[in-house]
């Protein structure tokens, strides 16, 4: 039987040995491109290291300058003009690598140009105080725009940061897809490549529909259960609030305390409900702030009065060390729940000791920050962990986590509540030892909006707390309740 192929199986073996062809020739260009990818890749790399080591000069310049006038000692003058001197090729260079991309080489000029304001700053400072003294060189640096200069110069790094690091990312992402082609392209030129690619391309689009059913249905489900939730929880905050009054008018006071407990934990839970909601908001760049303003202490007593039951039942004791806070202008709500999920895992965790709340407030560069540090004696937390201690629903992965239970949101909202008002979360802990949480908010967000503030690096705020902490230690009066 004689077969004859068919115009379809022509028109199939006629463009198998044309994509073939085509793949072989365009192998050898698509491996120049991963070769170009990683270059770019390279770049990117060392535009961040140059940024790293400017940032750092300029630090060092300002320390040694420090050092200077506060000792008089000509040993801080010679690291000062090495960095100096050395700024200039750093600059340099990264002015080579950053060329192509417009926005970098603007954001770099504005840098250069404030930091050279600021060794005139500090030269000038130096001067001062050769001349007349340490009073005048501290007159000139009140008077002049040195702190200005300083909170720009790193408003502007860390931009330069984030933008070369989103830049990196991707272009390690395209760098790793170049590859992947490649290899793909070279490794099936035959008539398996077309396979292939159908079955990957379908695969790819039920992938895509299986993610936005799945998105779909989370949306539903979430604004579902918020409504089932929220409709029994309002009845029972609405009875406590009707009960408790009633109580008061029939003279059983001693009913009072416990009907508003169960008004308060009510209020909580729905407010936990909310959370899961605000999540979402928070990542999709609809969250909002409700600014006004509040006192810090009987926030604090409220947070701690609401978890007394939680610390009795693993037998510890809540200790609130804090100076004259104040008020602050902010969030309340996201600041309360906030400082409600550290106090509570560290309830959680911790077992017959005492978790310990200390609420500071300290000044960097003319802005008030209020700290809230709570440390505890739990299992602590290793380094592994720690890299996905503020990603939602992560969970330690201890005996004691398990038997704490939780949905493993409370960080992360945490965490990016604090972002959204222009601080941040830090921790430190030490596995077997117990673990510390400091979280740092503006104590006036009103002021921070109309500033547009950009947050300061991390590290360099930790950094801050830290070394105002261990000044204002040996000061501060404690007050426990």
């Amino acid at each position: 039987m004689k077969i004859v192929p068919t115009r379809s199986d022509l028109l199939l073996f006629t463009t198998t040995i044309v994509t073939t062809a085509v793949v072989m020739i365009l192998a050898y260009d698509n491996w120049q491109q991963v070769r170009n990818a990683n270059y770019r890749v390279e770049d990117s790399r060392q535009a961040l290291g140059k940024i790293n080591a400017i940032s750092s000069l300029l630090r060092d310049a300002e320390t040694d300058q420090r050092g200077f006038l506060l000792t008089g000692q000509p040993g801080y003058l010679e690291p000062y003009q090495q960095a100096r001197q050395r700024i200039k090729p750093e600059f340099e260079t990264l002015r080579e690598v950053v060329s192509q991309n417009p926005k970098q080489v603007l954001s770099l000029n504005r840098l250069e140009r404030l930091a050279a304001e600021e060794f005139e700053e500090l030269s000038r400072s130096m001067e001062l105080f050769e001349k007349g003294g340490l009073g005048s060189a501290i007159s000139a640096v009140r008077a002049g725009r040195g702190r200005e200069v300083t909170l720009e110069i790193r408003t502007e790094i860390e931009r330069m940061r984030q933008e070369e690091h989103a830049i990196f990312e991707q272009r390690l992402q395209d760098a790793e897809r170049e590859a992947r082609d490649a290899g793909l392209v070279t490794a099936l030129a035959a008539l398996g490549l077309f396979v292939i690619v159908a079955f990957v391309s379908l695969k790819f689009k039920q992938e895509q529909q299986a993610a936005v059913a799945a998105s779909q249905a989370k949306s539903v489900f979430l604004a579902n259960v918020s409504h089932e939730l929220r409709t029994p929880l309002n009845a029972i905050i609405g009875y406590s609030e009707m009960l408790s009054e009633d109580a008061e008018e029939s003279g059983k006071r001693e009913l009072v305390s416990d009907l508003r407990k169960i008004r308060t934990a009510g209020r909580h839970l729905l407010e936990l409900i909310n959370a899961v909601l605000d999540l979402s908001k928070i990542e999709a760049g609809k969250m909002e702030l409700d600014i006004k303003s509040f006192d810090v202490a009987s926030m604090v007593h409220e947070v701690v009065a609401l978890l007394e039951p939680l610390a009795q039942k693993n037998h510890n004791t809540i200790e609130v060390r804090s100076s004259d806070i104040g008020s602050m202008y902010g969030d309340a709500m996201k600041i309360r729940q906030s400082l409600f999920n550290l106090l509570s895992n560290a309830c959680k965790f911790g077992s017959g000791g005492t978790v310990s709340l200390n609420v500071v407030r300290n000044s960097f560069y003319g802005t008030d920050w209020i700290s809230f540090s709570v440390e505890d004696n739990g299992p602590g937390i290793t380094e592994e962990e720690m890299m996905r201690l503020f990603e939602p629903f992560a969970r330690l992965d201890t005996a004691v986590s398990r038997k704490a239970g939780g949905t493993g949101l409370g960080l992360a909202i945490s965490r990016r509540y604090c972002r959204l008002m222009g601080g941040d979360i830090y921790v430190k802990s030490t596995p077997g030892k117990g673990s510390t949480f400091t979280m740092q908010v503006p104590a006036n967000l009103a002021e921070r909006k109309q500033q547009q503030y950009e947050p300061a690096p991390p590290q360099t705020i930790h950094e801050r707390y830290a070394e105002a902490s261990a000044a204002g230690r040996g000061d501060r009066a404690g007050r426990r309740s």
